[in-house]
């Protein structure tokens, strides 16, 4: 089976946008890690795949106008 995280870290490097620095990478992984705390209140556990999604769109600095369409074909491709 695929990685589906691999196998958008590849189309993500093949797209051309300007990365985001250090600041907004900073302040998206904090927005991030208070969501999964407020997903866990909820009693919504995070998949580890879900997880190396989110740290993969950080690591490779994609900015939020860009994540939304590799969002949208995440899901795709995991929800079907």
């Amino acid at each position: 089976m695929t990685d589906v995280v691999e196998t958008l870290r590849g189309e993500i490097r093949a797209m051309k946008f300007e990365r985001i620095g250090d600041a907004e990478v900073a302040r998206l992984r904090q927005l991030n890690a208070e969501a999964v705390q407020n997903d866990l209140i909820e009693g919504i556990v995070q998949s580890e795949q879900d997880g190396r999604f989110w740290e993969m769109l950080l690591e490779e600095r994609v900015p939020q106008a860009v994540s939304e369409q590799v969002v949208a074909r995440y899901n795709k491709l995991t929800l079907g």
